[in-house]
């Protein structure tokens, strides 16, 4: 016998693994985010998601007239910098989206979420807006 304890007993028994992720149903999602909530996990590792409702929330309204260009972007764009397309590749925008940002651990943006917002591009309701510099994708956005 070790002074900690008997040796009989074993390694410890691992953990178990995670469950798989619960599918998040499109159209579940899109009520939740019509009434102001959306998912978001604990990290990128983990199956589930809370739902969060910030108050006031970020929308940027683009039906007719709900959102302008203001003349510094639009110049900033006019100097060909980069070309800006729209729904290239819904899911890599959002992988781009999920990688940690410099200086951070993690990402809010788990596997559910990823699926979840992609079965919404699939439907024609989930959208992405692209930076291209040099025919690379440098930049992005992802929405419904």
């Amino acid at each position: 016998m070790s002074a900690f304890g008997s040796s009989a007993a074993g390694p410890p028994e691992p953990p178990e693994p995670p469950e798989p992720p619960e599918p998040l149903d499109p159209w579940e999602l899109v009520a939740a985010l019509s009434e102001g909530y959306f998912p978001m996990a604990e990290d990128a590792a983990s199956a589930g998601v809370g739902w969060y409702r910030p108050d006031p929330r970020a929308v940027l309204p683009l039906e007719a007239g709900g959102f302008r260009v203001r003349r510094s972007l639009a110049k900033f764009l006019r100097r060909g910098e980069f070309e800006v397309r729209f729904d290239v590749d819904f899911r890599a925008v959002m992988d781009g989206c999920a990688q940690p940002r410099p200086g951070e651990a993690g990402t809010w943006i788990n596997a559910t979420i990823r699926e979840a917002y992609g079965g919404l591009a699939d439907l024609g309701l989930g959208h992405s807006v692209e930076a291209f510099a040099g025919g690379e994708r440098v930049g992005g956005l992802y929405g419904v």
